[in-house]
């Protein structure tokens, strides 16, 4: 009797498994149905998933609100979204007109700028005479190739950012959505938090989920306190470069100086590509512009790095220039811009991790022997 339900037990277990290749089979011939459905699905929660976003990026204004000022959480929530409406609102009123105008007439200037570095080398290289021509020749040949790729990436990255704030714009509806549902998240996020942690409880058991939470709070230390005071770092900077940039006559003062702001999200190299940006484009307006821009942006550069950074930042992610340059580069290949941005604070949460692990191992191996040695000893003294 055991061995014939033994056998039926095998059968449906082949019969399980069979039926399981053949749907998976299927999903791979019809992949496209699969993600189409996918994301249909993404574009229906979208709202939500922002909305928990946009939370979680205005709670400490909450949370600083709530215990400052002692205001209500109703009061605190309704002056935080306020204001950023009144933000919102003057910036689609008079900076968005004005720096997609400025966008637009920029990119159509960068082939111009390109003809013009390609007519000044050739007249460079002109006056060496005694110079082999077929060695400069070589190398002007090598600067005139990587022209364009500065013009390709430039005119990506300015369409990139008209693209995308064209498109914040054009879905408004769904932004509005999660705006309103982002209220309802804060003023019953202690709920929201209670019943997450209690569903990972119940999924994951329970060594899982201590190393669940443990992840969460590793992220939410060290990625969302980083991201949200260098956006306010960031922010700040880009001000302080529009301003300066407009008193100085620069041209597309406030373009270049939003994308100052910008870039100072990444890391180590995003200043250094800002700055270049801004003198290089005024630099064949008035080379003394340029000049200028490139001394005042170094000092914005340090008072930011010196002074505004450490307050307002505070959380470092303890990696040297060789981890932020890796996470920058590898981030960038398969995000570009936010890949860039997240990519030095995930890599700190990988390196202290990893830094955890080895200690950890290390510890077991090495250290707890020698100790429950000293303890035998001691012991037997």
């Amino acid at each position: 009797m055991n061995r014939m339900n033994n056998i039926s037990l095998s059968f449906f277990k082949g019969l399980l498994f069979v039926g399981m290749a053949y749907i998976l089979i299927k999903v791979i011939d019809h992949y496209e149905v699969l993600f189409n459905g996918i994301n249909g699905m993404l574009a229906t929660i979208w709202p939500f998933l922002l909305a928990f976003v946009l939370a979680y990026a205005f709670n400490p204004i909450i949370v600083f609100l709530e215990k400052k000022f002692k205001c209500q959480r109703t009061v605190s929530i309704a002056m935080t979204y306020i204001g950023l409406l009144l933000f919102c609102y003057l910036g689609a009123s008079f900076l968005f007109p004005v720096i997609y105008q400025s966008s637009k007439d920029l990119v159509s200037q960068i082939p111009g700028f390109a003809s013009e570095i390609q007519i000044w080398l050739t007249n460079w290289t002109s006056q060496f005479k005694q110079i082999d021509v077929s060695d400069l020749a070589a190398i002007q040949d090598q600067i005139l190739r990587i022209i364009p790729k500065l013009t390709d990436v430039l005119t990506n990255f300015l369409t990139s950012v008209i693209g995308a704030t064209y498109h914040a714009l054009m879905g408004t509806s769904n932004v509005l959505l999660a705006f309103i549902i982002s209220i309802y998240v804060l003023l019953e996020k202690e709920k929201f938090s209670s019943i997450t942690r209690k569903l990972v409880s119940i999924i994951c058991r329970p060594k899982l989920a201590t190393h669940v939470f443990h992840m969460a709070y590793l992220f939410h230390s060290n990625i969302g306190k980083y991201l949200i005071g260098k956006s306010i770092d960031s922010l700040f900077v880009g001000i302080c470069a529009v301003v300066g940039l407009s008193l100085m006559g620069a041209k597309y003062a406030l373009l270049l100086g939003v994308i100052f702001g910008i870039t100072n999200m990444i890391p180590f190299i995003g200043p250094i590509f800002g700055t270049l940006i801004a003198v290089g484009i005024n630099f064949f307006y008035s080379p003394f512009v340029a000049l200028m821009i490139l001394v005042f942006l170094l000092i914005v550069q340090q008072v930011e790095t010196l002074i505004i950074d450490p307050k307002v930042v505070g959380q470092k992610m303890g990696l040297n220039p060789f981890l932020t340059l890796l996470a920058v580069t590898i981030g960038g290949k398969f995000m570009g811009i936010i890949g860039m941005i997240l990519g030095v604070p995930i890599m700190g949460v990988i390196k202290l991790y990893f830094t955890q692990f080895i200690d950890q191992e290390y510890e077991k191996l090495y250290l707890s022997p020698q100790k429950q040695k000293e303890e035998s000893l001691e012991e037997a003294v």
